[in-house]
């Protein structure tokens, strides 16, 4: 893994110079392998394509088979992002799910940072690194990509996209569904977060304060977390989140032919990104027998229209990056750090919260 695709190119050109010939792949995000022109221009191009595959309006189709070029003993058995959207484009194939395939496959992965770091990113494409090597190059970058991992904003319309698919959600199961108390549990919550958001940046305008700077003790004492009722929120979480991956699946997999009523109702494809956060974010700071709580940050701003503070928001700021380098460092069988600039090693590792015996 390196910072940019230029860097994992660099990667990819010096891999083919070598003997050996593990199969692999290379991940990137639809900006990056994307052919739609429709999807490339939108605002949000996940949603945008999701939209044309249900419509049967994009004609780069999805196949769930490794094409044999890219397959070891192929002619593009090592390969780049260059040589999937050519071969997308002359034989009408998604390259951005071209590369998922292969993934299942792949002994080698590049990929940028984020894909490995990012908590919600790497659950989404449910990367696993478990008795993995990772070998990061540029490593100098890494404590303040753990940091950034860490960290999300939420202004109100984050909340109410998140509260509008939990209720859209809600219609898309049957009454008896045993995970209704979870996404009941889950949407109060939710609801409960976006109550206290919108009651305390109203102090802080009515106070005209620009900002106020919370410790999360003090927040989910708020919220009305605590050791003994996470469990169950976390328990409500999970359930919600697996349930939102079934019905997004179940979706994409239905016939295309479908009456009207039929359409309305699979067209449904849940944004729980914002719950995926909060579920991550509390989960990480009720760890390490709650000392977590002091590893991260909450500041409620108010917008600044001269600045480039356009709205209201909460920003959850993780301060010590081996939080979520330790996520990382736990599940692989080993981590190669690459770079020029990792002095003072001994600082270096004490950030990280890793012990890295070969220096």
């Amino acid at each position: 893994t390196s910072r940019t695709h230029q860097q994992l190119k660099q990667l990819i050109n010096e891999y083919k110079r070598l003997p050996y010939n593990p199969s692999m792949t290379i991940l990137g995000g639809r900006k990056k392998l994307c052919l739609n022109k429709t999807a490339l221009k939108s605002d949000d191009i996940s949603t945008t394509c999701q939209k044309l595959m249900k419509e049967n309006k994009c004609i780069f189709k999805m196949e769930s088979t490794i094409p044999k070029e890219f397959r070891p003993g192929g002619v593009k058995e090592k390969f780049d992002i260059e040589d999937m959207l050519e071969y997308g484009k002359k034989h009408f194939r998604c390259p951005y799910h071209m590369s998922l395939v292969i993934l299942s496959k792949a002994d080698i992965v590049f990929c940028p940072y984020n894909y490995i770091i990012d908590p919600v990113i790497k659950t989404i494409l449910e990367l696993s690194i478990s008795r993995s090597i990772l070998i990061v190059d540029e490593a100098h970058n890494i404590e303040n990509v753990c940091r950034e991992s860490g960290t999300f904003h939420v202004a109100t319309v984050d909340f109410m996209v998140a509260l509008k698919s939990l209720s859209e959600m809600r219609n898309q199961i049957e009454s008896e569904d045993p995970d209704i108390p979870s996404l009941e549990a889950v949407s109060e919550l939710i609801q409960s977060i976006h109550n206290w958001f919108e009651e305390n940046i109203n102090l802080l305008k009515f106070i005209k304060k620009k900002e106020l700077i919370k410790t999360v003790s003090s927040v989910f004492q708020e919220w009305n977390l605590n050791a003994k009722n996470w469990p169950f929120y976390k328990f409500a979480f999970d359930k919600i989140l697996t349930k939102k991956m079934v019905l997004s699946n179940n979706n994409n997999n239905n016939n295309n032919e479908h009456n009207e009523e039929e359409e309305k109702h699979d067209s449904y494809h849940p944004n729980l990104s914002l719950v995926e956060r909060f579920s991550i974010f509390i989960t990480l700071a009720f760890q390490n027998n709650m000392d977590n709580f002091n590893k991260f940050q909450i500041v409620l701003q108010i917008s600044q229209p001269n600045n480039d503070q356009k709205e209201d928001n909460m920003l959850v700021s993780c301060l010590d990056p081996s939080v979520i380098f330790k996520c990382i460092s736990n599940e692989a069988h080993s981590i190669i750090l690459a770079s020029g600039t990792l002095s003072p090693l001994l600082t270096f590792s004490s950030e990280l919260g890793a012990k890295f015996p070969i220096q």
